[in-house]
Parts: structure tokens; C-alpha cells; sequence
């Protein structure tokens, strides 16, 4: 698996899989076998199913991406419960995987709410988060998220989590929304993943 790093708002994102969203279809789009199992994994991963490739993946790349006095977060999903069961588990997973201190709590969400791709993503939606400064103060932090498609959740996360007093934030991500049909090009450069 390899993971290609995008540049976001000036937060580096790197990324597993293409996400090619069913609604590519309706353009016209036909989805390829490869498309078809990036999708169920992306699909697994939200319902709380990491598969062994993307356990391997996210792990491979947190230890590329690691340094010294560096943390694991998690961007929350839209609830508590839907949080734990996304990331406890990988979390725990992770952690014993890398040796690098792993909390999907040290981000949470203030109040649940509906997922953004049925009820409309917030321009800004971790204004909403709250975060526990004393899990990342003074550390670089590897930011964890499921699907990264225009990033906004990614940057105000970051840009939180240094105005709280991260060292330095990179994100890994286990998808990027990818219509074939109207993507910009975008430069990227690869890091090799297990």
C-alpha cells in the first residue's frame, strides 16, 4: 500500500486509498474492481472494521511519519459512540503496533451530531472539539481521520491543535475523495506503506 502526501492548507495529509464516491456513477463514471475494494474498506473502517491492510497502512506510515516526542490523535466522528467504535480498537492497536502513544479521546466532540455527508458538512467543523492539550502539548501530532475530500476538517483541527500547543501536526488519512471524472490535478510525492 503506499500512502501520497497532499499539501492542505498547509498541513501535510497523507493518504492510503482513493475514495471514489458512488455519486461518480451517476456521471457516467464506472467504477473499477480497485475502486470497488478501497470503497468497502472505507466503508469497514466507519463502521468500526479496520481491515489488516489498513491497520498495516495507518501503522506503517505513523512510523515514517513519527519523531521523537510524538502522539496519535483522532479526529472525532460526528458522535461519541461512533467515535469509540471507529477508533478504540485501532487505537489500541496502533499503540502496540508503533510504540507511539495512541488516544482517540484526547479530541472529542462537544455534542453529537449528524454525519456531515448526509447533513451537510460546517465550514468549520472542529469548532465544535475539545481537546485534552496535556495528551499533545509540546509534541508533534499524527493526526488520524477516515476521509479527507475538501480538508476544512482537517485544517481547523490543525490549526487548533498547534494554537493548543502542538509542535508540529501531519496528518494520515485512509482516503481522499477522488472523482476520476472532475478531480483537479494535484502533485504528490509517495511514501511506501506495508
Amino acid at each position: 500500500m503506499t500512502a501520497v502526501v497532499l499539501l492542505l492548507h498547509g498541513t501535510k495529509v497523507y493518504y492510503l486509498l482513493n475514495y471514489v464516491p458512488v455519486s461518480a456513477q451517476n456521471y457516467g463514471y464506472i467504477p473499477t474492481e480497485e475502486d470497488w475494494m478501497d470503497r468497502h474498506e472505507v466503508w469497514h473502517f466507519k463502521d468500526g472494521n479496520c481491515s489488516p491492510r489498513v491497520l498495516r497502512g495507518l501503522s506503517e506510515g505513523i512510523r515514517q511519519l513519527s519523531s521523537s516526542n510524538c502522539v496519535v490523535c483522532f479526529v472525532p466522528a460526528s458522535t461519541k459512540a461512533k467515535t469509540e467504535s471507529r477508533y478504540a480498537n485501532v487505537a489500541s492497536r496502533i499503540q502496540s503496533m508503533t510504540g507511539i502513544p495512541c488516544s482517540y479521546t484526547a479530541i472529542s466532540k462537544r455534542t453529537d451530531s449528524a454525519s456531515g455527508h448526509l447533513s451537510g458538512k460546517q465550514a468549520d467543523p472542529a469548532s465544535d472539539f475539545s481537546f485534552d492539550v496535556n495528551f499533545f502539548r509540546g509534541k508533534k501530532v499524527i493526526l488520524i481521520d477516515d476521509v479527507v475530500t475538501r480538508g476544512n476538517t482537517l485544517k481547523g483541527t490543525a490549526s487548533r491543535l498547534l494554537e493548543k500547543g502542538a509542535r508540529e501536526v501531519v496528518a494520515l488519512t485512509v482516503a481522499r475523495t477522488f472523482n476520476p471524472l472532475f478531480q483537479n490535478a494535484m502533485v504528490a510525492c509517495q511514501i511506501q506503506c506495508a
